[in-house]
């Protein structure tokens, strides 16, 4: 009976995906251990979880962990950045997906809803089990209901409007759209809403007090790089309106070099990367399957030739 109905919510369009949680996010957060220098763990927003492919980031690093604690909404991944610094012996890679307005403190409470959850919770292991089931069985969507989805003619549909997100087990994000008016209304809402969000946002008289402003963050990366491990900043992809928007509210050179300046930290602009033109950004804001598949190969290919990756048999890596 179970296959019949997940054969018949396939065939009308429903795909299977997760509950996002902070229980699941627990139990990845776990995973997160020190001594281990094959680790490499992403922090950030919701860019971090769809341009960041673990099968792309195993594919070119196999004998890597990644784990994925990026957290949906506009919030600074700072202060988990401070809870990994104090993890004993963490030698891994952070891989920060950061942007000049999301460092400032005000801007961090959003995401310790995830973040002080305990990671030992045994609420932790049971979400993360459910997801393997619900990440191959649509019929376990718990947004899966009667109410939503059976339409005035008695047809079950997925939801026709806005985004369809897919969580997967890991934690990775696809985001796709059911239409390109779909894609076009989304992606308006979603300019207008950030554009009255950085109308709203601190501005620094100065670069002096933006390095005031993120003197802290030093305190992190310091803890990390005494153990061998490594921080790398990430100004993530964008397009169109939204890329404009972002760099003509806080141009990203200026900060990001500040902050490498006070944090000793390496960051890198996708702009940079080789192969840019294939990071497709349908939303202006998150990449495309195949965009973040290409973009996840770069970033480690630069990775690679700068020395942030610690290999097989290293001690640790070695910075150019």
């Amino acid at each position: 009976m179970i296959g019949s109905l997940e054969a018949a919510l396939r065939m009308r369009g429903f795909v299977p995906t997760v509950a996002d949680s902070a229980h699941l996010w627990a139990y990845h957060r776990s995973r997160v251990v020190g001594d281990d220098a094959g680790l490499v763990v992403a922090i950030g927003t919701s860019r971090a979880r769809t341009d960041l492919r673990p099968d792309a980031m195993h594919e070119c690093l196999p004998s890597h962990r990644f784990v994925q604690l990026g957290i949906n909404g506009a919030a600074s991944p700072l202060d988990l950045l401070a809870e990994i610094s104090r993890i004993p012996h963490f030698r891994g890679l952070v891989l920060c997906d950061l942007l000049p307005p999301l460092m400032d403190r005000n801007q961090r409470s959003e995401q310790s809803s995830f973040v002080r959850v305990p990671s030992d919770n045994v609420q932790a292991p049971s979400a993360y089990l459910q997801g393997l089931l619900s990440e191959r069985l649509a019929v376990l969507d718990p947004a899966l209901t009667l109410r939503r989805c059976v339409t005035a003619q008695g047809v079950l549909r997925p939801k026709p409007d806005g985004p369809q997100l897919r969580v997967h087990a890991d934690r990775t994000l696809d985001i796709t759209y059911a239409s390109p008016e779909s894609l076009k209304t989304s992606t308006e809402l979603r300019q207008l809403y950030y554009a009255d969000l950085y109308a709203k946002l601190k501005r620094y008289k100065s670069i002096e007090e933006f390095k005031q402003a993120v003197a802290s963050v030093a305190d992190s990366v310091a803890r990390i790089q005494r153990n061998g491990g490594q921080v790398v900043f990430l100004r993530l992809p964008a397009a169109g309106a939204r890329l404009e928007l972002e760099e003509s509210t806080f141009l990203s050179t200026p900060y990001f070099s500040a902050l490498a300046d006070v944090t000793s930290a390496p960051w890198i602009d996708f702009r940079n990367l080789a192969g840019k033109e294939a990071f497709d950004c349908p939303d202006e804001s998150h990449l495309s399957l195949n965009g973040a598949r290409a973009f996840t190969t770069r970033l480690v290919d630069d990775l690679r030739r700068r020395g942030l990756l610690i290999e097989p048999g290293d001690s640790q890596p070695t910075r150019r």
